[in-house]
């Protein structure tokens, strides 16, 4: 069964944790913001779990590729899934140009600074 979606993507202009809860999670307080881009995410089934993406991380460091490996192990699945992770960037060759490491590079430049 093949299926697929997008992605929305996200800017994190900031990030505290403010406690640890009883069940392992952190307390947090975050300011997100939506931008007009989107990841494309395809799932095919395959023997094992598979993960195709454009990024330069390697696949065992993809949280995607963590994601799935720890549901099948959790739901005892014993199939597995080709995932290809396509990251969708409006210009190529400015690839940090979305992301908060990126923008917060930028923004000195923008302002005069």
């Amino acid at each position: 069964m093949k299926f697929s979606l997008d992605a929305p993507a996200k800017i994190n202009w900031f990030l505290q944790i403010t406690g640890k809860r009883s069940d392992g999670y952190h307390d947090i307080v975050s300011a997100m913001q939506c931008v007009s881009l989107e990841d494309h995410i395809s799932f095919d089934d395959a023997p094992e779990i598979e993960l195709v993406s454009d990024l330069d991380l390697p696949v065992a460091e993809n949280l995607v590729y963590k994601a799935a490996s720890l549901l099948k192990e959790r739901v005892s699945y014993r199939g597995g899934a080709r995932i290809v992770l396509r990251k969708n960037r409006e210009n190529r060759d400015n690839r940090g140009k979305h992301s908060p490491r990126g923008l917060s590079q930028q923004a000195p430049r923008r302002s005069g600074l």
